[in-house]
């Protein structure tokens, strides 16, 4: 199991990647929670060579206007050794279809720990997703969701969600995810980092 975005390919280098070693692509349906439980979206999953149950997976929803971090930000993920799942609500209410994709990451793909990643439109939704998560009880796979995140142009919104637990090194993780974000989107990586893991009674704060 990989315990942090580790950038495996960055390792390997150029020379001996091979066809094997290229991301995997997957059609996705993803079933919504609720009373559109019946509908599916059509979504796309890839998948970083190695990856398997246990590891990172983020969801990443798409904007319905063109954005600068479109082509570059799945690519810093699958490299950070993240499956990235790829969907577009298109106007349909958003909070079930991103549940509905946290619940097939973890149940069907065997994710351990899952972050949610989308333009302004949608911060009504995930913060409300990023609230559900914690207060979900342990057998919940929305329990999955450690944090999310919104990417719009007056400012970045990191939302923790749910505790990961120890075994996952979330505190090892955000600093590496912060940095690959950094990499594809303007931001503040200092702010990420500091609002992922909130100072807690007993811990020190980070430098």
């Amino acid at each position: 199991m990989h315990r942090s975005f580790l950038p495996v390919l960055l390792m390997i280098g150029p020379a001996v990647l091979g066809a094997a070693e290229l991301p995997s692509i997957h059609p996705a349906w993803i079933a919504p929670e609720g009373p559109a439980r019946g509908e599916a979206l059509p979504a796309v999953l890839t998948m970083p060579p190695g990856w398997s149950v246990g590891d990172a997976a983020v969801i990443l929803l798409q904007p319905d206007e063109a954005a600068a971090w479109q082509a570059s930000l799945p690519q810093v993920l699958l490299a950070q050794q993240a499956a990235v799942l790829e969907l577009a609500p298109r106007g349909r209410p958003s909070p079930p279809w991103i549940a509905g994709a946290v619940r097939n990451l973890v149940l069907q793909q065997g994710a351990a720990l899952v972050v949610a990643i989308g333009p302004g439109s949608e911060a009504e939704a995930l913060a409300r997703l990023a609230q559900r998560a914690r207060a979900a009880p342990p057998e919940d796979p929305l329990r999955a969701l450690a944090a999310a995140i919104v990417l719009a142009p007056t400012g970045m919104r990191y939302l923790p969600a749910a505790t990961p637990a120890p075994e996952e090194a979330w505190p090892d993780r955000v600093p590496l995810l912060c940095a690959a974000l950094a990499r594809a989107v303007t931001l503040a990586e200092a702010g990420c980092v500091h609002a992922l893991l909130p100072v807690r009674p007993g811990f020190a704060a980070l430098p």
